[in-house]
């Protein structure tokens, strides 16, 4: 039976419909996945999913791109943070506090 060609260039897709939806939570499933992949990839541990596979995803996918800069941005941002240290302030506070709970140590003074 042949498709008439006026009756076919007539279908539409509801774009709210169960089939887009279902589309979509699958594309949202394989981005989590790819995500996790390549949060592991940028510390440093095996990916679980072959390099290229995760390379060509993340060219594909703007979702995937826009998420690997934000965390590579993040990264970053964390790695300056951790190599300046803590502050000489922020140190002095830790090592008061800490003589101030030690065994047998006196109850700071009330001011």
């Amino acid at each position: 039976m042949a498709l008439d060609r006026m009756a076919l260039d007539q279908v539409t897709v509801d774009p709210t419909g169960p089939a887009i939806e279902a589309m979509r939570d699958d594309r949202h499933m394989k981005c989590v996945q790819f995500r996790t992949a390549l949060s592991a990839r940028l510390d440093g541990e095996p990916s679980g999913l072959p390099e290229a596979r995760l390379d060509k995803h993340v060219a594909r996918c703007t979702g995937c791109q826009e998420w690997l800069d934000r965390a590579e941005r993040l990264r970053g941002q964390v790695r300056s943070g951790a190599a300046d240290g803590p502050s000489p302030e922020w140190s002095a506070r830790l090592l008061a506090r800490l003589d101030e709970e030690r065994p047998g140590a006196q109850a700071p003074a009330e001011r």
